[in-house]
């Protein structure tokens, strides 16, 4: 079952997507299937990079508090 989607873009863009699909030998449809597919990636590994270094940031605060507590358990 085929769905219409109704769309405005600019003429250079559709140009390009007209340009790929003859290029590539495959529908319009199937091109702006694989560059949401890429952009979804991109920003899913954009957000894990974001949280990893959120999280690099917690360790290094535990581990300097941790430091401490073991630098003054040896002190005493």
């Amino acid at each position: 079952m085929n769905h219409t989607i109704t769309t405005t873009m600019e003429h250079s863009i559709y140009t390009f997507l007209d340009e790929q699909s003859k290029v590539l030998k495959k529908p319009k449809k199937y091109i702006i299937e694989e560059a949401l597919k890429l952009y979804q990636k991109n920003q899913l590994k954009a957000q894990i990079e974001v949280g990893l270094d959120e999280r690099y940031g917690e360790f290094k605060t535990i581990n300097k508090d941790f430091s401490e507590v073991q630098l003054n358990s040896i002190k005493i």
